[in-house]
């Protein structure tokens, strides 16, 4: 069974842009950087505080036989609380890269 947080409880809905970049010619996948990143994201989830973090759409790559170079991830934000978004927001946009070489950015 899904539940869902209900609207009336959310006081802030945000969304962002994730990008993750490799160099060129791409050494690492960008795909791979981006999954570590969403996992990350995911864990930032808090049900009891009200937060809730949805990577909901993931794009990346031109072909199966050519090494990512960049991937692109759209996340939900959700929040109860102007405090709630004030912590969790920084942990957001200032995501590091896991891989050597690799560039995140978050808008």
């Amino acid at each position: 069974m899904a539940f869902r947080t209900p609207i009336s409880r959310v006081r802030s809905v945000t969304e962002m842009v994730m990008i993750a970049i490799t160099p060129i010619p791409p050494t690492i996948s960008a795909i791979e950087e981006m999954a570590h990143q969403v996992l990350r994201l995911h864990r930032l989830t808090d049900l009891a505080a009200g937060t809730t973090i949805n990577v909901g759409l993931a794009r990346g790559g031109t072909r199966r036989n050519v090494v990512a170079a960049e991937a692109v991830a759209e996340i939900d934000l959700r929040v109860a609380t102007l405090a709630e978004a004030d912590r969790i927001v920084p942990l957001i946009t200032g995501l590091t890269p896991v891989l050597p070489g690799a560039i995140v950015r978050v808008t």
